[in-house]
């Protein structure tokens, strides 16, 4: 990376690790070879806040301060999914367990839950106020 380190998350495993950054990419790395990253993740014009791996490890979600979170095929490392909808930085985005859903929070004091297989939001969740 060529700037700040936000996210790191293991693959399930857990033989690399993913990263996110102020650069606006996220990186593979193998634990085992700490040299040069073995895949870069781009898609994002702003940084990249979370990085995480699906239940299964065979994609990776991400969110960034550009308000979008994107879902990239590990193997290939191409944009398989946007999901847009927030007004302001989105700050996390994290998996269901089943990895049917995905969910998002930014600083516009919402978090979605998404349909991962249509992209569609289920949910808007609201209530959070400035303190």
């Amino acid at each position: 990376h060529r700037n700040n380190i936000n996210a790191a998350d293991f693959d399930p495993d857990g033989q690399h690790v993913l990263t996110g950054s102020d650069d606006g990419t996220a990186k593979l790395h193998n634990i085992n070879k700490a040299s040069w990253p073995l895949m870069t993740f781009a898609g994002h014009r702003n940084v990249v806040n979370s990085a995480q791996f699906s239940p299964d490890g065979r994609l990776v979600l991400t969110a960034s301060d550009d308000l979008s979170a994107i879902v990239f095929d590990r193997r290939s490392g191409q944009v398989a999914q946007r999901f847009v909808g927030h007004e302001d930085f989105v700050r996390c985005a994290a998996w269901s367990p089943d990895g049917r859903s995905i969910a998002t929070a930014a600083e516009d004091r919402k978090a979605r839950v998404f349909d991962h297989a249509t992209s569609r939001v289920r949910h808007v969740l609201e209530g959070h106020k400035d303190a």
